[in-house]
């Protein structure tokens, strides 16, 4: 029986990494570690203690300045020039901090972005839109779909902007009730979908007539939140009684043209229970027309079947994209019931819902008498996952992006080059449906590996660059595997063939191989060779560090050891 109780023993090492690997990019053996002796409630309210980023903005990688505006520096001017050459800035910005947080924050902003996917046409656009979703990480997510919709990137990615009362485009709404929130459901017949209607498609455009976005060309207004102030486009601040309190999240925001926007009541079909949302024709006073929009999400976000199609993307991001019926009943049910509770005075509480999925015994496969046999291993590491892995679990060091920005810019345009070539083209799917390892069913993370990508993901030469180094502007970033073994404090002897390779197991795979397949990593190491020679080997070498080539004939074996394992099929899981 899956259990959603609460496991409230610690975590041990093996299920520290597990919960790193699963919850962050930085599954390191230190982290580990320092998490190891927690209880999975403890760990978690660690990896939700958000702290500020290893980069505090995107960057131009001639002199390491801020290049657009962001809610930390509202006040920089944009410089519309450089956004047209350097686009990819604000995804090596992203990449770095998500390679650098021991927290949680960065793995659900990609959570987040995979539902709410976006492309960057308009980098400055995009960037606020990154912003909003990392302000949502530990938010209400019915909160943030009234944002999002108000994100100027979506209103101009999805063309609500052209959705206006006298020719309603229903791209948006068709979008929100099919992706974003409570999804089709089995089809009835034509036009029915169970979840939803035509007719409610139609119904929710007619809510969303007049909304739209304030840039122009390259004119970029400045950063303003509604319910702040009324801004330079004359939209009203937020109502009053939408139902919580907006935190001010400092970025730009859409508006309703009133003279747009389709004041007449809307009536929906009896999957939403026929319900009547009153239109409005007012920018201020009682009901404003944000009220009427905030009627509508509620009115989505109210049914049991939004909860669920949110419970279901969670578990698949952070357990198993199989859900059995088992599953379905023990796990789905409650998680979607506790998303439509009120927890910490908000519904659809996004940390609270993790934290009770994610120190679950179903979570860390021990509810039954057999440990690890249907989770531990069980998802493909997408392939951000799998670069961002290998940096955390050797411990590479990485370039300042302010001292050595024009190194940073290079290392992180090839690391994102190569992420896009093995699956992931990231902020800029080329489906609205999001990144198929997430979301084309029935497979989901099982699309990572493909006939176009597997040749990508074992031989693209990502782990070449790590062991090889790569070199630019003065600086290489590199793995320096002997002196990882010998200073990283992560080793107890090095020396010993077999303590070695089952120290770098417990770091890089899920589960320890054995038999056969064990002997093939050990003879990666040894390379035919006894353990005694290892041993001396290493032993030279430590007797003598500053010898270039004792060190190289350690770091030649290591390479060899660490090359077979990043390749292995154990390390495309996690």
């Amino acid at each position: 029986m899956a259990s959603i109780a609460e496991k409230n023993t610690p975590l041990g090492f093996a299920g520290a990494m597990h919960l790193l690997r699963r919850a962050t990019y930085r599954p390191s053996k230190a982290r580990a570690n320092a998490l190891a002796g927690l209880t999975p409630a403890q760990a978690l309210d660690q990896l939700f203690t958000f702290t500020a980023p290893a980069q505090a903005k995107p960057i131009k990688n001639t002199d390491g300045s801020q290049y657009f505006p962001d809610f930390n520096n509202p006040g920089a001017t944009f410089d519309a020039t450089y956004n047209n050459d350097y686009s990819y800035e604000f995804i090596n910005y992203w990449l770095h901090n998500a390679h650098k947080s021991d927290t949680i924050q960065w793995k659900l902003s990609m959570f987040l972005h995979s539902i709410y996917i976006t492309t960057y046409t308009s980098v400055y656009m995009q960037w606020d839109n990154m912003a909003l979703l990392l302000q949502y990480t530990n938010k209400s997510l019915k909160e943030l779909a009234f944002k999002m919709t108000l994100n100027q990137r979506m209103i101009y990615f999805l063309s609500n902007y052209l959705n206006i009362k006298t020719n309603p485009n229903q791209n948006y709404s068709r979008e929100f009730l099919e992706l974003f929130t409570i999804l089709k459901g089995e089809q009835i017949e034509e036009g029915n979908y169970t979840n939803y209607t035509e007719h409610d498609v139609q119904q929710a455009a007619r809510v969303l007539t007049g909304f739209t976005g304030t840039y122009g060309g390259n004119v970029r207004m400045n950063y303003l939140d509604k319910g702040l102030t009324t801004n330079i486009a004359g939209h009203a601040p937020n109502p009053t009684n939408a139902g919580w309190t907006y935190a001010a999240t400092n970025l730009p925001t859409g508006l309703c043209n009133l003279a747009q926007h389709d004041t007449g009541n809307k009536t929906f079909s009896s999957a939403f229970g026929g319900q009547t949302i009153n239109g409005s024709n007012t920018l201020t006073g009682a009901y404003t027309v944000y009220d009427e929009l905030q009627a509508f999400i509620n009115m989505v976000f109210n049914q049991q079947e939004t909860a669920r199609n949110y419970a279901r993307r969670l578990y698949r991001f952070f357990v198993n994209s199989n859900i059995t019926q088992e599953v379905e009943i023990d796990i789905i049910t409650p998680l979607s019931t506790h998303l439509l509770s009120t927890q910490n005075g908000i519904t659809y509480n996004l940390e609270s819902a993790v934290k009770m999925l994610l120190k679950s015994w179903h979570f860390y496969d021990e509810e039954d008498s057999i440990v690890g046999d249907e989770h531990i291993g069980s998802k493909i590491k997408s392939p951000v996952e799998l670069m961002l892995n290998f940096m955390a679990e050797t411990n590479i060091a990485t370039v300042n992006p302010t001292t050595n920005p024009l190194h940073f810019h290079n290392f992180y345009n090839t690391l994102r080059s190569r992420i896009w070539i093995s699956g992931i083209q990231l902020f800029n799917s080329v489906d609205v449906s999001g990144y198929p390892g997430y979301s084309a069913k029935p497979d989901y993370d099982k699309n990572w590996v493909t006939i176009a990508t597997l040749n990508q993901r074992y031989k693209s030469g990502w782990i070449e660059t790590y062991l090889n180094g790569y070199t630019n502007n003065g600086f290489t970033t590199r793995l320096d595997s002997p002196d990882y073994l010998r200073l990283s404090g992560w080793f107890t002897d090095p020396g010993n063939a077999d303590t070695l390779i089952d120290e770098i197991m417990d770091l890089l795979f899920p589960s320890k191989p054995k038999g056969l397949r064990y002997g093939y990593f050990e003879n990666a190491l040894l390379n035919g060779l006894s353990k005694a020679n290892w041993q001396t080997t290493w032993n030279t070498w430590i007797a003598d560090v500053n010898n270039a080539t004792k060190k190289n004939a350690v770091r030649t074996a290591v390479n060899r050891l660490l090359l077979a394992m990043a390749r292995s099929t154990e390390y495309q899981v996690m």
